[in-house]
């Protein structure tokens, strides 16, 4: 099971997911994660974690493309992605 914990709203839905059993219940949370997602996502990333008072320095970014396989295998620990496009992962 995967769980949203945050969502960025602007003209389209974005959501970070992590695992019940490594859980992120909110930006602070992934001080010492790592963080992948379609490298076309890292400015949202880096957004908002200046948005939430994260420093970037503390959280590792790393493109993985749009498979959620890296939060499942547990390379990552969050993994960001669409809303539209989670339906399509189930």
């Amino acid at each position: 099971m995967i769980k949203a914990f945050a969502v960025g709203v602007q003209d389209h839905p974005y959501a970070w997911l992590s695992k019940p059993d490594n859980p992120v219940a909110s930006p602070q949370d992934l001080v010492g994660k790592t963080v992948g997602g379609p490298a076309t996502t890292e400015i949202l990333y880096k957004a908002f974690l200046a948005a939430n008072g994260v420093n970037p320095d503390d959280v590792e970014y790393v493109a993985t493309g749009d498979s959620v396989a890296p939060l499942m295998t547990g390379q990552i620990d969050v993994w960001g992605t669409w809303l539209n496009s989670i339906s399509q992962r189930r």
